[in-house]
């Protein structure tokens, strides 16, 4: 079911409320509004790249769809021509698109979010350099992309990243210490003695 919202502020509400469903929108555009959707526990935002000679010839495949369908809807004659996907034109969009930059920019007078500027919120990309739509949901399916520990991450992963990010930083005496670890008969303690040998407690 589609749903319509007056703005970010009304689709952050409503996603807020309902944050145990799943959404996906593309109308997140700018930097700003992707920044206050980033800080909620629930966003994920996936970047979708291809190769660009993939996506000139996907291009050229949609216009032409949508031309054959218009020309289908309107009974017109078989004599409507296709029209003509430059490449140097579809490259300019490109570039436009990702960087702000190139002719296009000096033609429009609204500030644009470049896709460059959003990559410090992505979560995950997606490479879609597949032949095919079915090899593509094939990868997909392998990310598992609503896995729901890419955003809550269970207590499990998310101690032993602590551990992980504690463990360079402490001397072995220390960190045993602030992780409560005391010796018993559950187990045996190694502490570094210096020049590298260990003693048995």
């Amino acid at each position: 079911m589609d749903r319509v919202f007056s703005g970010t502020d009304a689709l952050l509400e409503f996603a807020t409320h309902h944050w145990r469903e799943r959404f996906v929108t593309e109308d997140l555009i700018t930097r700003e509004a992707i920044d206050v959707f980033s800080k909620r526990p629930f966003f994920l935002l996936v970047n979708v790249e291809a190769p660009i000679s993939s996506q000139f010839l996907r291009r050229k495949a949609y216009v032409f769809l949508r031309l054959w369908l218009y020309n289908l809807y309107l009974l017109s004659q078989t004599s409507s021509v296709q029209p003509e996907l430059d490449l140097e034109s579809f490259i300019e969009e490109h570039d436009f698109l990702t960087w702000a930059s190139g002719p296009l920019t000096s033609q429009t007078n609204n500030p644009t979010t470049s896709l460059h500027t959003l990559q410090p919120f992505v979560n995950v990309t997606v490479i879609n350099n597949f032949p095919s739509v079915e090899q593509l949901w094939r990868h997909l399916s392998e990310l598992d992309l609503l896995n729901s520990e890419r955003l809550r991450p269970s207590w499990d992963s998310y101690f032993m990243v602590g551990f992980t990010l504690v463990l360079p930083s402490l001397p072995f005496t220390d960190l045993m210490e602030d992780l409560g670890v005391f010796g018993g008969n559950a187990f045996e303690l190694y502490e570094a003695e210096s020049g590298g040998n260990t003693r048995q407690e």
